[in-house]
Order: C-alpha cells, then sequence, then structure tokens
C-alpha cells in the first residue's frame, strides 16, 4: 500500500517537473512551506498549466531545481528534529 504524499511533497514533485525553484513559489522559510493553503491553491493552479514541454523545461532545469527543493527539504528536516 502507497502512503499518502503529503502537499508539500506535492507540490515538490510538481515543480520539479517543471523545472522550478522554491523561490518561485515564495521566500524560502517556514511559513511558506508549512502554509497548507497556500500550497495547496498554488498546486491547483499548476494543474491547469500545460505540459512543461511546452515551456521549455528540460532535464537541466528539472536538475536544478531538484538540488534546490532538496535543500529545502533539508532544512525543513533539520528545523524539525531540533
Amino acid at each position: 500500500m502507497k502512503r499518502q504524499l503529503s502537499i508539500f511533497e506535492q507540490l515538490r514533485r510538481a515543480c520539479i517537473r517543471y523545472g522550478l525553484e522554491p523561490e518561485v513559489i515564495g521566500p524560502a522559510n517556514a511559513e511558506t512551506f508549512t502554509d497548507e493553503e497556500l500550497m495547496s491553491g498554488y498546486l491547483q493552479l499548476m494543474r491547469k498549466w500545460e505540459p512543461p514541454a511546452a515551456y521549455g523545461c528540460t532535464q537541466r532545469h528539472r536538475d536544478r531545481a531538484r538540488k534546490a527543493w532538496a535543500k529545502v527539504f533539508a532544512e525543513m528536516k533539520r528545523g524539525e528534529s531540533k
């Protein structure tokens, strides 16, 4: 059985698919990525977008976004462990 992805994880996956770094969503601080309403609203907006190729998204963009999101994810994990 698969576990349910959190809103943050869903947003992270969608942003990586489109090559968007965290700064596009908002400032990379604890408030931005803990506000479930903001993140779910952004996800709903992204569902209306064309496929990533329509915007010129390449693997290089996705890799850059993946690294940026990994940093935010690690910072959030460190914050929870304190």
